[in-house]
């Protein structure tokens, strides 16, 4: 951990549509997609998660967000204002069977 604290990381998943907003222009919050996180919430909570694809639909896009910041339960008076993000866009390809090679 670094600077030995304890960090915490916040995964969610949106679909992933394209805008056709112009240089900043408004866009609408995207809505998390559920159930695909241990415990079927709209987030999962860990530095290392499972994330199950199953019901999503065959040739679906989506983006994976991941959030890392300093453990609440490890901070001694108040956290640290610091935060780690990235983002991931994926599509469903096909459905994987038995004896496939995963990449």
């Amino acid at each position: 951990t670094p600077l030995g604290r304890d960090l915490v990381g916040i995964w969610g998943m949106t679909n992933d549509v394209l805008s056709d907003a112009v240089g900043g222009a408004f866009e609408e919050t995207k809505a998390l997609v559920k159930g695909v996180w241990p415990g079927g919430g709209a987030t999962g909570t860990g530095l290392s998660v499972v994330l199950d694809t199953s019901r999503l639909p065959v040739s679906s896009e989506h983006r994976l967000y991941v959030f890392v910041r300093q453990d609440p339960a490890s901070c001694a008076v108040e956290c640290d204002k610091q935060e780690a993000v990235a983002s991931l866009p994926f599509r469903i390809c096909h459905d994987v069977v038995e004896g496939d090679l995963c990449f």
